[in-house]
């Protein structure tokens, strides 16, 4: 005789059951070096995980890089700490432990990583601190070890709208925290704000030449900028005689956007344009020093000398 199977009852699931579950698993399955971001889509306050050798690192977004329209009330801030957030290590005129160093909320946890604690945390803090009503106002996003990412989130801007931003609050934060990077390195260098040019768009952005001859704090400050500062266009270097990366540099007349046309046709992507008195100057991060027959092109079109320096690069667009 055949039987029918009939539905067990329980009590319902609702939906912030299920986020709950799914973060779970995604902080699981995060590799050494991912990101993962989940941030309110109206507000634009976030929630982030990065995975290390150590375990896992999670933050909440302060009013360090928040708006004065946007920042969080002393509310929302007692409340971070009464969900057992650590406070912020990382404050403008600080001069901070760098291993500890934080402009976010953060904590750590070593492994095995208590990951479902871990999305609890997160979704009561998204809840609780933030605001937010329902996991449909939440965006993911996760960027993986390489630069990959998965349901991606451009921050590319009309022309327009990228230049006017160069003026914002937000950016002078961003120099700010560029600036706080420098000198916590104990090195001098050059911060320039830049437009950064991709295939979808454009985006304020900062060009840092660090004073070093450390390979590994190009990676550093690349980081730093690219998770705390929100960018998706990002030029970090350090200039290295020996280095295996070059730095383009080359002055253009014209307006950004033509420029930055003209360039495209050279097939050139990981650039950021700076405008000058008469022009456009334009850096092109060149990983493994192959782009000087085409750099030589772009000189002869334009007429200019084209400028270069040996060194150890990270640029960061959405590709």
């Amino acid at each position: 005789m055949k039987k029918t199977l009939k539905p067990v009852s329980g009590p319902p699931i609702d939906d912030w059951t299920v986020f709950a579950n799914d973060l779970a698993l995604t902080l699981a399955r995060l590799d050494v070096g991912e990101f993962f971001i989940a941030e309110q889509k109206d507000s634009g306050y976030y929630v982030q995980a990065l995975g290390g050798d150590s375990g896992l690192r999670v933050e909440a977004v302060s009013n360090f890089y928040l708006e004065s329209d946007e920042r969080l009330s002393d509310a929302a801030c007692n409340q971070l700490l009464a969900l057992g957030w650590k406070a912020p290590t990382f404050l403008p005129g600080t001069n901070p432990n760098r291993e500890n160093a934080n402009p976010n909320y953060f904590l750590n946890f070593d492994p095995p990583v208590p990951c479902k604690r871990v999305a609890t945390l997160l979704v009561n803090t998204l809840r609780r601190a933030f605001g937010c009503t329902e996991p449909a106002g939440i965006e993911m996003r996760q960027i993986g070890s390489r630069g990959r990412r998965s349901a991606p989130r451009s921050t590319a801007v009309p022309i327009s709208r990228a230049l006017r931003a160069l003026a914002s609050e937000r950016q002078q934060q961003r120099r700010r925290l560029a600036d706080g990077i420098l000198k916590y390195m104990e090195t001098g260098g050059e911060i320039h704000d830049a437009i950064g040019a991709g295939v979808d768009g454009f985006e304020n952005s900062l060009v840092i030449i660090a004073d070093s001859n450390k390979p590994d704090e190009v990676d550093y400050i690349s980081a730093i900028m690219g998770r705390d500062g929100g960018y998706d266009s990002t030029a970090s270097f350090v200039p290295d005689p020996t280095g295996r990366d070059t730095l383009w540099l080359i002055d253009c007349p014209g307006e950004i956007k033509t420029v930055c046309r003209d360039i495209d046709c050279f097939g050139l992507r990981n650039k950021v344009l700076t405008a000058t008195g008469d022009g456009v100057r334009v850096y092109v991060v060149d990983g493994g020093s192959q782009l000087r027959k085409i750099m030589e092109k772009v000189g002869e079109q334009y007429g200019r000398q084209v400028q270069f320096v040996r060194g150890h690069s990270r640029f960061m667009f959405k590709q």
